[in-house]
C-alpha cells in the first residue's frame, strides 16, 4: 500500500532496472521539506519539497552482491540532479536505512 501511494504521488522519483523485460531492481522515493528525514517524510509526499528521501533501494535476491544497488543510486543521483524540470527544487538526497542492511 505505502509502495502504490509513493508511486501514484511521486512518480518521477521512481528509478528501476531491468534485464531483458524483468524489473531486477528500483529506487523508491518521496519529496519533503527540511534537511532531516522525520516519521512524516516516510509518509507524505511534499511535491518541490526539498529534500528527495530514499525509501527503498530493492535488488532482485538472483542479482544481489554483483554491484547493482550501488550503481542505481549513483544513476538515481544523476538522473535527480539532471531532471531540472520535476526535481529542481530538490537540494539535496537523503537515504533511510535499517543498520542490518547497510
Amino acid at each position: 500500500e505505502k509502495l502504490q501511494y509513493r508511486q501514484r504521488v511521486a512518480p518521477e522519483l521512481f528509478y528501476g532496472v531491468y534485464e531483458a523485460d524483468s524489473l531486477i531492481g528500483f529506487v523508491v522515493a518521496t519529496a519533503a521539506d527540511g534537511e532531516t528525514l522525520v516519521q512524516e517524510s516516510m509518509s507524505h509526499h511534499v511535491h518541490g519539497g526539498s529534500s528527495v528521501c530514499i525509501h527503498s533501494v530493492v535488488v532482485a535476491a538472483s542479482h544481489r552482491r554483483r554491484g547493482i544497488a550501488l550503481a542505481m543510486l549513483r544513476a538515481y543521483v544523476d538522473a535527480i540532479a539532471a531532471d531540472r524540470h520535476r526535481c529542481g527544487l530538490a537540494h539535496r538526497i537523503l537515504l533511510a536505512s535499517k543498520a542490518n542492511l547497510l
